[in-house]
């Protein structure tokens, strides 16, 4: 395995690789995300601790995202198996895989504190301990401040973690030693990435579009409202399908290590 460049087109490449693999097994790609986000959501029974185990378990899901994203590829229907497959690898990846998860945890955990300077800790409390957010606190211009900032203090966490979760599942390494090669893919192609970031955000807006004007033909605001709901997870799942692609193309295998995703 090594690092390798790619040309700045490769980032809206990615989209269009994830689209296409998406299409092969909707329902089965859609399915797999859902049973990540049912368990994130029977962990919300657990305050403050579920959100924790939630976000230790995010780079394993992403893990084995992927290697269910090989199996549509390779012309398989996406099991729900996949998702596991690395806790089955070995105890040593299994382990590695839990403390990549608590580094992303505490990555999180140290952006939403530094919001508190922001918005008197407005943002971190919802977002750690749950509940909702009022109309007149929504309209607080710190808490749109303190958005800003963690957007812009996830990006780098984000660099970190992208590749992260395959290189420990995939090349057995340390979680820091992935990081440490997860950070140093993204920032050698970070015109790809850029690409990447525009192109899904113009098909998201297009999306949001279309489903809108749908909606309005079919009923009115109502209709757009449930329509919503599968559009966002439709949206999240394949932005998911398409990380495979970004981890493949930024790191060289030698041949004969593709993995048999069944």
């Amino acid at each position: 395995m090594k690092l390798q460049l790619v040309p700045a087109a490769q980032g809206a490449q990615w989209v269009r690789q994830g689209l296409r693999t998406f299409f092969r097994q909707p329902f089965g790609l859609i399915g797999l995300f859902m049973m990540f986000a049912l368990l994130l959501l029977g962990l919300h029974v657990l305050p403050t601790l579920g959100t924790a185990i939630g976000l230790v378990l995010v780079p394993a899901f992403t893990s084995g995202f992927v290697r269910a994203t090989e199996a549509v590829e390779q012309g398989n229907f996406p099991m729900p198996h996949l998702l596991v497959a690395h806790w089955v690898r070995s105890r040593t990846t299994r382990l590695r895989m839990l403390g990549l998860g608590a580094l992303y945890l505490l990555a999180i955990v140290l952006i939403m504190l530094l919001s508190v300077f922001v918005d008197g800790g407005t943002l971190a409390q919802f977002y750690l301990l749950g509940g909702t957010l009022d109309e007149e606190t929504f309209k607080n211009p710190a808490l749109l401040n303190a958005a800003l900032l963690t957007m812009a203090l996830y990006l780098p966490v984000s660099m970190a973690f992208w590749h992260a979760p395959m290189l420990v599942a995939d090349e057995d390494m340390g979680p820091v030693k992935a990081l440490f090669f997860s950070w140093m893919a993204c920032k050698r192609n970070i015109t790809a990435f850029t690409l990447y970031g525009l192109s899904w955000a113009l098909f998201y807006l297009a999306l949001s579009m279309v489903v809108s004007t749908v909606g309005l033909l079919l009923g009115g605001p109502q209709v757009v409202q449930v329509l919503v709901f599968p559009m966002t997870l439709a949206m999240a799942t394949l932005f998911f399908t398409s990380i495979h692609y970004s981890y493949r193309d930024c790191f060289a295998h030698p041949e004969g290590e593709l993995h048999d995703a069944t």
